[in-house]
């Protein structure tokens, strides 16, 4: 199986926050109103009850009275938000608490966001000039920690792919074309735990898992809390489909290189 560096790969908001967002991309989480502004990187949070609080977050006025802004590396924004609420933080310090986390919010350091991705090449073959030519095979495949202010996530994802020229990768690859398995082992430790160590697997195939027949993937964590560290691989595995429905039962599929992120172990 051949390699494509430098792949280029999806960055799809979990459907979470595509679900909780308002045309403006704003949310009330308790007694504040929070911007998440994915595509350029930052968010803002401001009480719901101050005049024109609406109306500051969808101008992305920073320099309105009591305004918080956070960015996309942001690890505390749900736990700064807590502390205000709860009395134990005022909110002019919200800044100081960025800074000093352990100190302040008496939670643990946050781990670094990181990827690792490629598309592979499994195959090629002579599908005729009534077809596609000399038709490429390939898995478009990734393991990411994602940061999205107040969503956290472990994600693993294979896509099935195939390409006329081998150089540009347009298209799906249709049910009849290939049968997908992925591989997942994930353990982490959140940052308000600081100790509790998670491990969870994930294996499954289209036998026993209905995804659609291009895609699977799978989050090894999503939630609120930033991680403190996580080590997260993954395998990937592929083979063409074969009979009238997808065939688990033979041990032959294409295997992939091991991709794997680790922050903290």
């Amino acid at each position: 199986m051949s390699e494509l560096p430098n792949a280029e790969f999806d960055t799809i908001t979990p459907r979470f926050i595509q679900l909780i967002l308002n045309v403006d991309k704003i949310v009330v989480l308790g007694n504040f109103m929070v911007k998440i502004d994915l595509e350029n990187h930052f968010g803002m949070a401001i009480n719901a009850d101050l005049p024109n609080a609406y109306n500051f977050l969808k101008n992305n006025d920073s320099n309105a009275v009591d305004m918080m802004v956070f960015t996309d590396e942001e690890d505390y924004v749900f736990d700064i938000l807590e502390a205000i609420d709860e009395g134990s933080l005022q909110q002019r310090d919200y800044k100081i608490a960025k800074l000093d986390p352990e100190g302040i919010l008496r939670k643990c350091k946050g781990a670094k966001r990181l990827k690792d991705n490629g598309l592979e090449i499994w195959d090629r073959r002579d599908m005729g000039k009534n077809y596609c030519g000399v038709t490429y095979f390939g898995i478009d495949n990734k393991v990411v920690y994602q940061k999205f202010i107040i969503f956290f996530s472990l994600h693993a994802k294979m896509l099935s792919l195939y390409s006329c020229n081998g150089k540009q990768w347009p298209s799906r690859a249709l049910y009849d074309q290939a049968t997908l398995k992925l591989v997942v082992n994930a353990k982490y430790v959140k940052v308000n735990s600081c100790d509790f160590e998670w491990n969870k697997s994930f294996n499954r195939d289209q036998c026993d898992l209905t995804f659609g027949y291009w895609v699977i993937h799978w989050r090894g964590y999503r939630g609120s809390r930033a991680l403190k560290k996580y080590d997260f691989s993954a395998n990937f595995y592929v083979k063409h489909f074969s009979g009238a429905s997808p065939n688990c039962l033979i041990s032959d599929f294409y295997s992939s290189r091991g991709y794997s992120i680790a922050d903290g172990y």
